[in-house]
């Protein structure tokens, strides 16, 4: 029946793609906040709101406010301080801090921010503010794609240069791709 054809942006069909992505949302963030999996700041497993959610026991959370308003994204990030403590369940078997109280954020991206942007302000933020922030070297570079971005990081590097460079990619693969499309 034509009633049961979904409109277009409803997803009624939506299949987990991971135990971790329970909805649009979370894949759309997850763009950009997987990369804390390669960090030693949770990423919100054993949480109701893995990627929506990140934090560590020795982060202030007002602080990094203030610095992701310092952006100036306007209203397209909602952000909220709040505490979390991740727990072994089905979906995340030990997850980082299990059991230990953290302090984070709520992420609410509208779709004009591009999540991995967002995210690498977040990773700069963290690397140059925090002693305690480390990076999983290896496990992150295969998150990321490279090790350029850390090696930016050593260097003071401005995200915005390794933005313009993704952006470039994008075009270029868009361009290169071009001629394989069937339609």
């Amino acid at each position: 029946e034509m009633d049961q054809i979904p409109k277009k942006n409803e997803y009624h069909f939506w299949v987990p793609p991971s135990p971790n992505i329970p909805d649009m949302n979370t894949a759309f963030i997850y763009n950009g906040t997987c990369l804390f999996e390669g960090t030693n700041i949770s990423e919100g497993r054993g949480t109701d709101n893995p990627f929506k959610w990140i934090g560590a026991p020795w982060i202030n959370s007002d602080d990094l406010i203030a610095y992701i308003q310092s952006l100036e994204y306007g209203g397209e990030v909602k952000i909220k301080s709040i505490k979390f403590i991740p727990q072994s369940i089905d979906a995340a078997k030990n997850p980082k801090y299990q059991d230990e109280l953290c302090h984070g954020i709520s992420i609410d991206l509208n779709e004009s921010v591009e999540p991995i942007e967002f995210t690498l302000y977040l990773l700069k933020y963290f690397y140059e503010e925090y002693d305690e922030f480390k990076f999983n070297e290896n496990f992150f570079d295969i998150l990321y794609g490279s090790s350029n971005f850390r090696e930016c990081l050593k260097n003071d590097c401005d995200v915005g240069e390794i933005i313009k460079n993704i952006d470039r990619n994008v075009l270029e693969f868009t361009n290169l791709r071009e001629k394989y499309l069937l339609y």
